[in-house]
């Protein structure tokens, strides 16, 4: 009878070992599924920001060309509000930069829309600033064709707008710049 006794010993001592065995691979199976998991999440959070990021700096650089076009109009236009050269000279100007720039308009408005519903503020400031803009521009279009080659009276209303224009430009652009530098330091 001792052997039953030692045997039983043995088998109540395999078996909590085994148990204890199977505890600690499912401990740590599941401490390293969860590992796993956490790994997974970080790097799929850490993608997201990357491409964020990216689309905050192309923001940028599409925000940037478009507004220097408003720039370039400027110094084309105001010459010819002085008589200095003619209108079809200017239209031509326009033309080959435009050809030279291809501003994405609807490439701004859509990552604003979709991805920085906060930059909607600042960006609708240029927009009236470029309404403004354009409206001097028309006037001034209907002037040059009802004869008014030297319509001076123009330049300082365009002057003020375009400078207008540029300062709501700047504003657009520090605010995407901020919006990159929160993008950047997120954990």
């Amino acid at each position: 009878m001792p052997e039953i006794g030692t045997a039983l010993v043995t088998l109540a001592t395999a078996t909590v070992t085994g148990g204890v065995a199977l505890l600690g691979v499912f401990i740590t199976n599941r401490a390293a599924a969860q590992r796993t998991h956490e790994q997974r999440l970080y790097e799929a959070k850490e993608r997201e920001r990357e491409e964020l990021l990216t689309k905050a700096e192309e923001l940028y650089q599409l925000t940037d060309k478009w507004l220097s076009g408003f720039s370039t109009n400027f110094l084309h236009l105001a010459p010819v509000m002085r008589g200095q050269y003619d209108y079809n000279t200017y239209l031509d100007s326009i033309i080959d930069y435009g050809k030279s720039q291809e501003s994405k308009f609807v490439r701004i408005e859509m990552l604003i829309a979709i991805y920085f519903e906060d930059l909607r503020k600042p960006y609708e400031g240029v927009l009236s600033h470029r309404e403004a803009f354009g409206k001097i521009v028309g006037a001034h279009k209907e002037a040059y064709k009802q004869g008014e080659i030297a319509a001076e009276r123009f330049i300082e209303p365009f002057t003020k707008a375009t400078l207008a224009l540029d300062s709501a430009g700047e504003a657009l652009k520090h605010a995407i710049a901020a919006t990159a530098r929160t993008i950047v330091k997120a954990p």
